[in-house]
């Protein structure tokens, strides 16, 4: 009904105006309506917070709503599983890093309501693994996701994408902290020894590289990585050979770590070595 055809049914009288008015107020109200469909009786459902979250004005309203998503019941929780949520979710976390933490510690709770939703999820986490800021966030998910699935016996592994985010984050993160807990994440997604060896180049690269670069945290998982391929090459061997003598600035070393390295090397390949450095 148009406001022409409002002005007709309610004349211009003082009691017309008024119910013209309020019929022009009604009017204005349907798109509204419609686009809530979703939400009917008031209901508070993802898609609601969802939306709130999307087009909310008031800062408060929208941390507010990630905070419902994240709290809500696995019942609730899995009727995250719509297009649109998900396209919210992901427009968050590529282009507003005001609540892109937020929103990732709210889908670690979303991911574990079934497997479909973790498949959804981690579509959305991958984009997160592309900021300096939330990469670390998301590769603590991910170990704690394969943690937790090993052990209740189900095994999840994350796919080759998110494999390929963790190594671009591990190669581009300088922190050395960070990129421990992202070279262990990535370990742990990895599900046998040919796809870690796909792996032993940058994993000889963290071994060696100089304390100044990388933390002697991260020289001693990727020489214990290492050790568990048994990998043998020279470029590995080298490496075992510097790790005897790596320091860090506060007198860390992983001496220990690189004699069991070696130990992978057959020993009339160690003991010439060895006898022309001493």
């Amino acid at each position: 009904m148009s406001a022409r055809t409002l002005e007709v049914v309610f004349p211009r009288t003082a009691t017309g105006s008024l119910w013209l008015r309020r019929g022009a107020l009604a009017l204005s109200l349907v798109p509204l309506a419609l686009a809530t469909v979703g939400c009917q009786r008031g209901e508070k459902s993802c898609r609601y917070f969802s939306l709130v979250l999307e087009k909310g004005e008031d800062p408060e309203e929208r941390k507010a709503a990630i905070g419902e998503i994240r709290h809500m019941s696995t019942a609730d929780q899995l009727k995250c599983d719509d297009d649109k949520v998900f396209e919210r979710f992901s427009t968050i976390v590529e282009k507003e890093p005001k609540y892109r933490a937020m929103l990732i510690e709210a889908l670690e709770s979303v991911g574990k309501a079934n497997d479909k939703l973790r498949v959804r999820t981690m579509a959305v986490l991958n984009k997160g693994l592309a900021f300096d800021d939330s990469a670390p966030m998301v590769a603590n998910i991910i170990r704690n996701w394969r943690v937790e699935s090993n052990d209740s016996g189900k095994d999840w592994y994350p796919e080759k994408t998110t494999v390929d985010a963790l190594g671009a984050a591990l190669r581009r993160i300088k922190d050395g902290e960070i990129k421990g807990n992202l070279l262990e994440a990535l370990w742990l997604s990895l599900p046998d020894d040919k796809s870690r060896a796909s792996y032993e180049d940058l994993l000889i690269e963290l071994a060696d590289a100089d304390a100044a670069q990388v933390s002697i945290q991260v020289t001693m998982r990727a020489l214990k990585y290492l050790t568990a391929l048994r990998t043998k090459s020279d470029a590995a061997f080298n490496t075992y050979i510097h790790g005897l003598f790596r320091k860090d600035a506060a007198g860390g070393e992983v001496y220990g770590q690189a004699r069991l390295a070696l130990a992978v090397i057959p020993p009339e390949k160690v003991l010439p070595k060895l006898l022309g450095i001493f």
